[in-house]
């Protein structure tokens, strides 16, 4: 399966389960190692970052995320809907 089609499958969901999510634009029109998906649960700032079975992470995007995290972000690579859910689960469930 493609990220494309992952990712579509992620917004997809989180739209129906009423979760707030924006997909990032790449190419020229993005900022290099921005996640792919960006959303706000219950107040935490959640990114995701899509890759196939396959894929890797870039540099930029392994510094990123490693910033993003010494922030307080939540961001994980996800390789399928379950696990974008299992991320969102996670962060609904830690802040009950």
């Amino acid at each position: 399966m493609r990220e494309a089609d992952i990712q579509t499958q992620i917004v997809k969901w989180c739209r129906t389960n009423g979760i707030w999510i924006v997909k990032y634009p790449g190419g020229i029109f993005g900022t290099t190692g921005t996640p792919d998906l960006i959303l706000c649960l219950k107040g935490r700032f959640v990114a995701l970052e899509v890759k196939t079975t396959k894929g890797r992470l870039t540099k930029m995007q392994e510094l990123t995320k490693t910033r993003l995290i010494s922030a307080g972000a939540v961001c994980e690579t996800v390789r399928s809907l379950e696990d974008a859910v299992r991320v969102v689960e996670g962060v609904l469930h830690e802040s009950r």
